[in-house]
């Protein structure tokens, strides 16, 4: 990968890390439903409340006539501030985590009202769907779409339990690991610490 383009992925994944710090833009900060805005770029924080932790465990199905079907707890998260986010053009749509997957969800709604952006960066997003609509709504408007895997993280590739859950693009690994998928690292911990924002950034930081 050129250097140029992990230069911006460490751009935006620093505006992702400030969306758990800054107050929100839109929403409410503890609510799931709160993004920043700066610039042209809207971004998105993960899990950090029990609003988002709700939000996550909320794991049954709305049926999108438009983007297929999406993982109730993070439509009802978008959807509770989608008045306010579709007023704005972004260029850039930025989450992690449960951020990301709004982030994708923002992105492909902008896209069925007719300003999709450039680019989503999702780092370490949870899976949001079980088919390929939302994917093909985004690649038939031209978005961009960068997804990262960090490591062990165990988020993006979470067991398909109840549902084929799947992302809406190929997965960009931020780092070798010694375990192929799923990435189960003996240390248990290592599951859990690679998931964080900052060191998301760290890999980031260390591939520049």
């Amino acid at each position: 990968m050129e250097i140029p383009f992990r230069a911006n992925l460490l751009k935006y994944a620093l505006i992702a890390q400030e969306a758990y710090s800054a107050p929100p833009d839109i929403g409410r900060e503890s609510t799931a439903s709160r993004a920043i805005i700066r610039g042209d770029t809207v971004s998105f924080p993960g899990t950090n409340n029990a609003a988002c932790m709700l939000a996550d465990l909320q794991i049954d199905l709305h049926r999108s006539m438009s983007l297929g079907r999406i993982h109730k707890g993070v439509w009802d998260a978008y959807c509770a501030i989608a008045p306010d986010l579709l007023k704005l053009s972004p260029v850039n749509v930025v989450g992690h985590s449960l951020g990301g997957g709004l982030g994708l969800l923002y992105a492909g709604s902008l896209c069925i009202v007719g300003t999709p952006p450039k680019f989503v960066y999702a780092f370490e997003p949870l899976q949001i769907t079980p088919d390929d609509t939302l994917g093909e709504v985004l690649k038939a408007h031209g978005v961009q779409v960068v997804l990262t895997h960090n490591g062990h993280d165990l988020i993006p590739e979470e067991p398909n339990i109840i549902y084929d859950w799947k992302q809406p693009g190929p997965m960009l690994e931020l780092c070798e690991t010694e375990y192929p998928y799923p990435h189960i690292s003996p240390d248990p911990i290592l599951n859990i610490t690679d998931h964080l924002i900052e060191n998301v950034i760290k890999s980031i930081n260390s591939a520049i």
